[in-house]
Protein backbone atom coordinates (compact mmCIF):
# COMPACT_ATOMS: atom_id res chain seq x y z
CA UNK A 1 0.00 0.00 0.00
CA UNK A 2 1.12 3.55 -0.64
CA UNK A 3 0.13 4.89 2.79
CA UNK A 4 3.07 5.78 5.02
CA UNK A 5 1.35 7.13 8.15
CA UNK A 6 -1.56 5.07 9.46
CA UNK A 7 -3.84 6.37 12.21
CA UNK A 8 -5.50 3.68 14.32
CA UNK A 9 -8.72 4.99 15.85
CA UNK A 10 -10.05 2.54 18.43
CA UNK A 11 -13.40 2.67 20.16
CA UNK A 12 -16.72 0.96 20.66
CA UNK A 13 -18.40 2.98 17.85
CA UNK A 14 -21.75 2.17 19.38
CA UNK A 15 -22.96 3.74 17.15
CA UNK A 16 -20.44 5.64 14.99
CA UNK A 17 -21.34 9.34 14.80
CA UNK A 18 -20.38 12.41 12.81
CA UNK A 19 -18.11 13.14 15.79
CA UNK A 20 -16.04 10.03 15.04
CA UNK A 21 -16.00 11.01 11.37
CA UNK A 22 -14.85 14.50 12.36
CA UNK A 23 -11.99 13.05 14.41
CA UNK A 24 -10.75 11.01 11.45
CA UNK A 25 -11.01 13.98 9.08
CA UNK A 26 -9.17 16.23 11.53
CA UNK A 27 -6.38 13.67 11.85
CA UNK A 28 -6.05 13.49 8.06
CA UNK A 29 -6.16 17.28 7.68
CA UNK A 30 -3.36 17.64 10.23
CA UNK A 31 -0.96 15.79 7.92
CA UNK A 32 0.07 13.54 10.81
CA UNK A 33 -1.57 10.53 9.10
CA UNK A 34 -2.65 9.76 5.55
CA UNK A 35 -5.08 6.92 6.30
CA UNK A 36 -7.33 6.25 9.32
CA UNK A 37 -8.48 2.80 10.43
CA UNK A 38 -11.61 2.60 12.58
CA UNK A 39 -10.86 -0.28 14.97
CA UNK A 40 -14.05 -1.33 16.83
CA UNK A 41 -13.14 -3.17 20.03
CA UNK A 42 -14.48 -6.68 20.54
CA UNK A 43 -14.28 -6.64 24.32
CA UNK A 44 -14.18 -3.44 26.38
CA UNK A 45 -11.22 -3.25 28.78
CA UNK A 46 -13.29 -1.60 31.52
CA UNK A 47 -16.07 -4.17 31.55
CA UNK A 48 -18.67 -2.33 29.49
CA UNK A 49 -21.03 -4.40 27.38
CA UNK A 50 -21.30 -2.96 23.86
CA UNK A 51 -23.68 -3.96 21.09
CA UNK A 52 -22.72 -7.06 19.09
CA UNK A 53 -19.49 -6.52 17.14
CA UNK A 54 -21.01 -7.35 13.75
CA UNK A 55 -23.61 -4.60 14.15
CA UNK A 56 -20.98 -2.04 15.15
CA UNK A 57 -18.66 -3.01 12.30
CA UNK A 58 -21.50 -2.84 9.77
CA UNK A 59 -22.47 0.63 11.02
CA UNK A 60 -18.84 1.75 10.60
CA UNK A 61 -18.89 0.44 7.04
CA UNK A 62 -22.07 2.40 6.35
CA UNK A 63 -20.71 5.53 8.04
CA UNK A 64 -17.47 5.46 6.04
CA UNK A 65 -18.95 4.63 2.66
CA UNK A 66 -17.16 6.53 -0.11
CA UNK A 67 -14.30 7.62 2.16
CA UNK A 68 -11.10 6.66 0.31
CA UNK A 69 -8.76 7.44 3.22
CA UNK A 70 -10.83 6.07 6.13
CA UNK A 71 -11.99 2.50 6.64
CA UNK A 72 -13.09 0.03 9.33
CA UNK A 73 -11.24 -3.12 10.38
CA UNK A 74 -12.57 -6.44 11.69
CA UNK A 75 -9.19 -7.19 13.30
CA UNK A 76 -10.58 -7.31 16.83
CA UNK A 77 -13.35 -9.76 15.92
CA UNK A 78 -10.75 -12.39 15.08
CA UNK A 79 -8.15 -11.47 17.71
CA UNK A 80 -10.31 -10.37 20.65
CA UNK A 81 -7.62 -8.35 22.42
CA UNK A 82 -8.83 -6.92 25.70
CA UNK A 83 -6.16 -4.22 25.90
CA UNK A 84 -5.08 -1.61 23.37
CA UNK A 85 -1.39 -2.40 23.76
CA UNK A 86 -2.00 -6.03 22.77
CA UNK A 87 -4.11 -4.99 19.79
CA UNK A 88 -1.37 -2.65 18.57
CA UNK A 89 1.40 -5.23 19.03
CA UNK A 90 -0.45 -7.91 17.13
CA UNK A 91 -1.84 -5.63 14.44
CA UNK A 92 1.48 -3.99 13.61
CA UNK A 93 3.35 -7.30 13.65
CA UNK A 94 0.84 -9.17 11.51
CA UNK A 95 0.17 -6.50 8.88
CA UNK A 96 3.77 -6.01 7.82
CA UNK A 97 2.92 -7.99 4.67
CA UNK A 98 0.22 -5.42 3.88
CA UNK A 99 1.98 -2.22 4.90
CA UNK A 100 5.52 -1.33 3.91
CA UNK A 101 8.28 -1.61 6.54
CA UNK A 102 8.57 2.16 6.52
CA UNK A 103 4.93 2.64 7.54
CA UNK A 104 4.47 4.60 10.76
CA UNK A 105 1.50 4.12 13.08
CA UNK A 106 -0.24 6.67 15.29
CA UNK A 107 -2.86 5.88 17.93
CA UNK A 108 -5.72 8.41 17.75
CA UNK A 109 -7.15 9.16 21.20
CA UNK A 110 -9.52 11.64 22.81
CA UNK A 111 -7.66 14.11 25.02
CA UNK A 112 -9.77 13.07 28.03
CA UNK A 113 -7.79 9.82 28.00
CA UNK A 114 -4.52 11.66 28.58
CA UNK A 115 -5.31 12.05 32.27
CA UNK A 116 -6.35 8.38 32.63
CA UNK A 117 -3.35 6.66 31.11
CA UNK A 118 -2.29 5.36 34.53
CA UNK A 119 -5.27 2.98 34.24
CA UNK A 120 -4.18 1.66 30.85
CA UNK A 121 -2.06 -1.44 30.45
CA UNK A 122 1.54 -0.61 29.40
CA UNK A 123 0.81 2.88 28.10
CA UNK A 124 4.54 3.56 27.70
CA UNK A 125 4.68 0.63 25.27
CA UNK A 126 1.72 2.08 23.37
CA UNK A 127 3.67 5.33 22.97
CA UNK A 128 6.54 3.40 21.37
CA UNK A 129 4.36 1.29 19.08
CA UNK A 130 2.07 4.06 17.86
CA UNK A 131 2.70 7.53 19.36
CA UNK A 132 -0.62 9.07 20.40
CA UNK A 133 -2.27 11.75 18.34
CA UNK A 134 -4.56 13.51 20.82
CA UNK A 135 -7.93 14.91 19.76
CA UNK A 136 -8.90 17.75 22.09
CA UNK A 137 -12.58 18.54 22.66
CA UNK A 138 -13.82 21.61 24.47
CA UNK A 139 -14.82 20.86 28.04
CA UNK A 140 -11.85 18.59 28.66
CA UNK A 141 -8.40 19.43 29.99
CA UNK A 142 -5.87 19.80 27.20
CA UNK A 143 -2.71 17.64 27.16
CA UNK A 144 0.57 19.51 27.67
CA UNK A 145 2.13 21.37 24.70
CA UNK A 146 4.81 18.76 24.03
CA UNK A 147 2.10 16.35 22.88
CA UNK A 148 0.65 16.23 19.35
CA UNK A 149 -2.84 17.71 19.82
CA UNK A 150 -5.61 18.44 17.31
CA UNK A 151 -8.47 20.64 18.45
CA UNK A 152 -12.13 19.95 17.63
CA UNK A 153 -14.78 22.63 18.07
CA UNK A 154 -17.71 20.25 18.38
CA UNK A 155 -18.34 16.57 18.89
CA UNK A 156 -21.38 14.28 18.78
CA UNK A 157 -21.12 11.41 21.24
CA UNK A 158 -22.47 7.87 20.96
CA UNK A 159 -24.04 8.25 24.41
CA UNK A 160 -26.11 11.22 23.24
CA UNK A 161 -27.27 9.52 20.09
CA UNK A 162 -28.39 6.43 22.03
CA UNK A 163 -30.45 8.68 24.31
CA UNK A 164 -31.95 10.55 21.36
CA UNK A 165 -32.85 7.30 19.63
CA UNK A 166 -34.59 6.08 22.77
CA UNK A 167 -36.66 9.27 22.95
CA UNK A 168 -37.06 9.52 19.15
CA UNK A 169 -35.57 12.99 19.48
CA UNK A 170 -35.22 14.62 16.02
CA UNK A 171 -31.68 15.69 17.00
CA UNK A 172 -30.50 12.16 16.33
CA UNK A 173 -30.74 12.89 12.60
CA UNK A 174 -27.86 15.38 12.77
CA UNK A 175 -25.56 13.14 14.85
CA UNK A 176 -24.87 10.37 12.36
CA UNK A 177 -25.40 9.41 8.73
CA UNK A 178 -29.04 8.76 7.82
CA UNK A 179 -28.15 5.31 6.52
CA UNK A 180 -26.65 4.43 9.94
CA UNK A 181 -29.93 5.50 11.56
CA UNK A 182 -31.82 3.34 9.04
CA UNK A 183 -29.66 0.37 10.06
CA UNK A 184 -30.24 1.05 13.78
CA UNK A 185 -34.01 1.23 13.34
CA UNK A 186 -34.15 -1.80 11.05
CA UNK A 187 -32.24 -3.90 13.61
CA UNK A 188 -33.99 -2.53 16.71
CA UNK A 189 -30.76 -1.39 18.40
CA UNK A 190 -30.50 0.73 21.57
CA UNK A 191 -33.57 -0.12 23.58
CA UNK A 192 -34.22 1.16 27.12
CA UNK A 193 -31.81 -1.20 28.88
CA UNK A 194 -28.92 -0.18 26.59
CA UNK A 195 -28.95 3.53 27.25
CA UNK A 196 -27.26 3.76 30.66
CA UNK A 197 -24.75 0.94 30.27
CA UNK A 198 -21.81 3.10 29.16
Amino acid sequence: MSYRKIGIFGGTFDPPTWGHHQVAKAALDSGQVDYVIFMPCYKHAFGKNPTDFDHRFKMCQIMLKDEPDIGPSQWEKFNKNEYSVDMLKHFIKNTRGVYDETTEFRFILGSDNYWKTDKWKDFEEIKKLAPPLWIHRSGYSKPPPEEDVIKLNSYYSSTNIRKCIQKMNPQMSIMTRSTVLDYIMMNGLYKVKDISMY
